[in-house]
């Protein structure tokens, strides 16, 4: 008798423990069914994000292919032939679209998709940054960053140590920042003169740097450290990620640093170089995240677009067909995301998590 007590005691109290359990589990994930508003397959991989100009068009680059336009309802208005690879290309405030190539050129493109100019370089051409006075600026793989005017002559150019694959980031003084695979990140004047340099123990690529609202300047390396510098350069503190870093630091209005590596792991660091909260996963992070209505959204190579929120609780997840390398992008004034996964784009709509 007391073994059948014992025996009804239990299954009661699995009963009671998965129910709560289910009860108090706020994750959210989508089903196997489609949950894109649209989406559309390329013909080759997408490792890059795409870009957004302020009619809600999206430009996107494939590799070995072509540039496309999208509206922003998923109607592809054009495609122009060239050798995209692994840069996103940028809308200018003038609307003109920025490319840089595995062929060793840089395109200026109209928004009707017709090439205002090319400027040939030594090697493949990183993404760019365009300044306030249309100076385009940008890295090649012959370890070169050149300043173009904006009819795309030259304006100047600087040689590094090694390759540069780094997305320039301008402050709001016009000074330039650039990451190398020589270790170093770059400081340079309008002029093209350099201001400082800082040496970390691995290459710096991707999209390095982010600002703080203090002027501290953030950045990873392949040598798994987040950096924190002062704007003359000087080392504030660094923080270890355990593995190397591929993408930029992301920041929410309290200052907490937003951050991904390849250990596997999603972390939220404090301004003081302190540990927040680190969300584990189980593949690599290239993406960089970005924050919406404060929760963080990256991408991750499990195929997935997690969903964080601000203490590291997972709300939501996009499960996609393939590695997720590039930036989710969000157009914050239609509340729609885009990710690219493998050979696809997907739009989806965001009041879907509500």
């Amino acid at each position: 008798m007391f073994e059948i007590k014992k025996t009804y005691s239990l299954v009661i109290i699995f009963i009671v423990a998965v129910f709560f359990q289910n009860s108090c589990d706020t994750t959210k994930y989508n089903n196997d069914d489609d949950i894109s508003e649209w989406n559309f397959q390329t013909s080759g991989f997408v490792y890059s994000a795409p870009a957004l100009d302020s009619d809600g068009n999206l430009y996107l680059c494939v590799v070995d292919d072509s540039l496309y336009k999208f509206d922003k309802y998923g109607n592809k208005r054009w495609s122009l032939p060239i050798n995209g690879g692994w840069t996103s290309p940028i809308v200018s405030s003038d609307g003109n679209i920025y490319i840089g190539t595995k062929d060793n050129y840089l395109y200026s493109i109209t928004k009707s998709g017709k090439i205002n100019w090319n400027f040939e370089t030594d090697g493949g051409v990183s993404s760019p940054a365009v300044d306030d006075n249309g100076i385009i600026y940008f890295g090649s793989k012959y370890y070169y960053f050149y300043a173009l005017n904006p009819d795309g002559t030259l304006r100047w150019k600087y040689k590094t140590g090694e390759w540069i694959t780094s997305l320039p980031k301008i402050d709001k003084n016009g000074t330039i920042y650039v990451g190398s695979w020589d270790y170093n990140l770059y400081a340079f004047n309008p002029d093209g003169s350099i201001k400082w340099t800082f040496k970390t123990n691995d290459d710096i690529h991707g999209c390095p740097v982010e600002f703080g609202e203090d002027g501290t300047i953030y950045f990873g390396s392949r040598d798994g450290y987040l950096y924190a510098l002062e704007k003359t350069g000087n080392l504030k503190w660094k923080y270890s990620l355990g593995k190397g870093i591929h993408a930029k630091p992301t920041l929410d209005v309290d200052g907490n640093i937003y951050l991904g590596s390849c250990s596997s792991n999603f972390y939220s660091i404090k301004s003081d170089g302190t540990l927040n909260w680190s969300f584990p996963l189980n593949e690599v992070v290239l993406s960089s995240g970005i924050i919406y209505n404060e929760k963080i959204y990256f991408g991750c190579n499990d195929s997935i677009v997690h969903v964080l929120d601000n203490i590291g609780n997972e709300v939501f997840t996009y499960i996609e067909d393939d590695e997720v390398y590039a930036d989710p992008i969000i157009d914050f004034s239609r509340n729609k995301l885009y990710i690219c996964a493998g050979n696809k784009i997907s739009a989806y709509d965001l009041n879907q998590e509500e």
